[in-house]
């Protein structure tokens, strides 16, 4: 098994990541009435998000495997949209009962648990971009990406913390340097007026959403990869 550390790293982000699965299911599943060529629209991006569907069941299940592993009691796996949610807040609070706030070891859980949150937010981003151009720039569905914009600022913005304690650990910088990468690459999205944006403004937005996302997706491997050689 691997070391302490990288376990609660890897449940945080295994717990979190099918956030995103079933945040689009549930927004989807609101629209898939439509009729026509916007139904149709609708319908292949419901699909497109079937296609997650095992890779988030994946990641419960080695959440949970995980959580086995530290003895910690998560009972029951979930299925729908409203267990998953109920589910995680049990799973949260399972570990950081076990890990609190007063141990270095309960900002990896934390940490890891915040970019799956907010790379579930710039696939919402993504997602209602294309909603929106389907539903003729719906002011509603505007209105939800701008949400969803500000929830990423506030995640930077709360990882702040986190980093400097995790950074402070020897040869731990890549947290450091993950955080700095994101707060820079985020500032051309911070004055953005989400309901002025047009049809090309939406596919500009969504191009540089799946930018910043590789962005963060790199430095998080960066991380992964040193905590395995550190072994800690």
């Amino acid at each position: 098994m691997m070391s302490q550390r990288i376990c609660l790293f890897f449940a945080g982000y295994t717990s979190s990541a099918p956030s995103l699965y079933y945040n689009k299911l549930v927004l989807l599943n609101n629209y898939l009435a439509e009729d026509g060529e916007v139904g149709g629209g609708i319908k292949h991006l419901a699909e497109e998000n079937d296609e997650m569907s095992y890779e988030s069941m994946s990641n419960i299940k080695t959440a949970l495997s995980i959580a086995d592993h530290f003895k910690l009691r998560v009972q029951w796996q979930p299925g729908i949209a409203d267990e998953y949610f109920e589910w995680l807040k049990d799973y949260v609070s399972a570990f950081e009962e076990e890990f609190p706030l007063t141990r270095i070891e309960h900002y990896y859980f934390y940490y890891s648990r915040k970019i799956a949150e907010m790379l579930s937010h710039i696939g919402m981003v993504n997602t209602l971009c294309e909603l929106a151009q389907l539903l003729q720039m719906q002011e509603s569905i505007l209105r939800q990406i701008d949400t969803h914009l500000s929830e990423i600022e506030t995640l930077i913005f709360r990882h702040k913390a986190a980093t400097a304690l995790l950074s402070s650990e020897p040869r731990h910088g890549c947290f450091r340097d993950l955080y700095n990468e994101m707060n820079t690459a985020f500032e051309e999205f911070k004055a953005m007026n989400v309901l002025k944006l047009e049809a090309n403004g939406l596919k500009e937005l969504e191009a540089g959403m799946n930018e910043f996302k590789d962005m963060i997706l790199n430095g998080f491997k960066k991380c992964i990869v040193q905590l395995k050689e550190l072994g800690v």
